[in-house]
């Protein structure tokens, strides 16, 4: 038998269970009485009141015996008396219950469905995350590199490159590198980087949330594989990098064609081991960040085939370890300043530029081992002075010093200029020029025999010189005929026509001959019409 309640609260064992009586005053529904066994009752239905005080109520064992409902149940007439009013106006507790228990929870599914109970919001209302903390100590720690006002500034949003980079290594980057990282502030500045010249236009290849491995270029024909920048490994593997042994130094950023756009970045000049920054045939504006005269590491500039603009900062000259300055091919002014005498490197090259004025005299001062020097397709203008030797684009004749004091030179690119007077014989000297462009210039006279010499030569122009007359040298085609590859002659070795004074056609004979199957091109010196051959 089970446990049963007793009106007092004492539980009580082996109690017999009893039917429910029908006890006088107390309406039954009709078809929950067990005496009626009609459910079609004619008497209205009347709610049945329970009242739920039992202040003799007490607990024995720790059990609570089920005694009928009944037994505990107030009479309506006796409720109603003892109110003053009908027993049904007052609601059951219970139903009081469930009707707040019901509101509380639609006022959370509301709050909730807006999207205010996420965690994030929970921690935020908690305080700020462990990473939280840790982001303000990478801020504090790049602004003391950058400035206290770098990312505060009145004119700083967070769509500009260095505040999405700062977001990128707090809140993105799989690294989550601690405030104290030694990688932190030159993987800090490679995403800016980065975000600076995709800002405009995605790269071409390589770029953040690609596959795990792309392919990108560093010469035309020539792919290296690599990895996509931003992702989860060393910014030393990242497409175009190389880094210094263990320390894993940034010391050079080489890419070629990759579709980069915009500025470059000033926080480049902050990667004190930089020996290469090489980004070719890119389209980057803007002009050559200052920061940069701080590399004294820098060995090779290569920023050709752009649109950058401005000046070139003349401090550029001066930096100790500089090698190689290529900036043909962009959009840059101004003059050549008196420091490019500096300049101890051995190749240099600003042709296809907007420069004027006249070539410093100091260019060539005490230079053993320039090699390459190229200035053409500018408007520079003025005379040559003999102490410099070499510079195209400056009216004037060719100084012998070029060809006695720069015997290690392997290009000499004087096309398009207002150069004019004789082709000396001394050219003859430079055993080692693999290019010689003449070509749109006023020279006279003879090409000169001793060009034959030239064995390596394998790009020669002299075409567009009116005056200019006599034979390719053989020595040049011969070395060449067995490995034509590359091999590039342009000559005014077309028959010329000219128009007669009656309107006639005049046929003359070519300018310039060329030994059989030497000229890659041959022009007519009247036209200036080029044919290949």
């Amino acid at each position: 038998m089970e446990d049963q309640f007793r009106p007092d609260g004492i539980m009580e064992k082996d109690a017999p269970l009893q039917p429910p009586a029908t006890t006088p005053g107390i309406q039954h529904m009709g078809g929950c009485d067990p005496n009626n066994e009609s459910t079609n009752s004619t008497d209205p239905l009347q709610p049945l009141e329970i009242d739920l005080e039992m202040p003799n109520a007490r607990l024995v064992e720790d059990r609570v015996v089920n005694t009928p409902l009944e037994q505990y149940a107030v009479p309506v007439e006796q409720q109603s008396k003892a109110t003053g009013g009908s027993g049904s106006s007052k609601l059951p507790l219970i139903y009081i219950i469930v009707a707040l228990l019901v509101v509380i929870g639609v006022i959370l599914a509301g709050v909730c469905g807006s999207g205010n109970c996420s965690s994030s919001q929970g921690s935020s209302m908690d305080g700020p995350s462990p990473r939280d903390m840790e982001g303000m100590e990478i801020k504090a720690q790049l602004e003391k590199t950058f400035g206290p006002i770098y990312f505060g500034g009145s004119s700083t949003d967070n769509t500009e490159p260095h505040q999405t980079a700062l977001d990128w290594i707090i809140q993105e980057d799989p690294q989550q590198l601690a405030p104290d990282s030694n990688h932190l502030l030159q993987r800090f500045i490679l995403a800016v980087f980065y975000f600076s010249t995709s800002q405009k236009s995605p790269w071409n290849y390589c770029g953040a949330g690609g596959r795990d491995f792309c392919y990108y270029k560093i010469l035309q024909q020539h792919e290296v594989r690599g990895e996509p920048w931003l992702s989860d490994i060393s910014e030393c593997e990242w497409a175009g990098n190389s880094c210094q042994g263990e320390t894993e130094n940034i010391t050079g950023v080489d890419m070629f064609g990759n579709g980069l756009s915009g500025p470059i970045p000033s926080e480049l000049g902050l990667l004190p081991n930089l020996e290469t920054i090489r980004l070719r045939k890119q389209n980057l504006t803007g002009t050559i960040p200052s920061t940069l005269l701080q590399l004294t590491s820098l060995e090779s500039l290569s920023l050709d085939e752009g649109m950058l603009t401005g000046t070139i900062p003349s401090g550029l000259y001066s930096l100790p370890s500089l090698q190689r300055i290529n900036l043909y091919s962009n959009k840059f002014t101004g003059t050549i300043p008196t420091e490019v005498g500096l300049f101890q490197g051995y190749q240099f090259s600003l042709s296809r530029n907007q420069i004027t004025g006249t070539i410093p005299p100091e260019l060539f001062s005490a230079k053993t081992n320039l090699r390459f020097v190229s200035l053409g397709h500018n408007q520079i203008t003025g005379t040559i002075p003999t102490e410099i030797g070499l510079l195209p684009g400056v009216e004037g004749g060719i100084p012998e010093e070029i060809f006695l004091g720069c015997p290690k030179l392997i290009s000499l690119d004087l096309e398009s200029c207002s150069l004019s007077g004789t082709l000396s014989s001394n050219m003859g000297l430079l055993e080692r020029l693999w290019a010689l462009k003449l070509a749109n210039n006023n020279f006279e006279g003879s090409i000169p025999e001793e060009l034959g010499a030239l064995t390596k030569l394998k790009h020669f122009t002299t075409n567009g010189n009116p005056e200019l007359r006599g034979s390719i040298p053989d020595g040049i085609c011969f070395e060449n005929l067995n490995n034509p590859r590359g091999f590039d002659v342009v000559a005014d070795c077309a028959p010329t026509t000219d128009t007669a004074s009656d309107g006639s056609t005049i046929t003359g004979e070519p300018l310039v001959s060329c030994p059989q199957r030497c000229c890659s091109v041959c022009c007519d010196a009247g036209t200036g019409i080029c044919l290949e051959q």
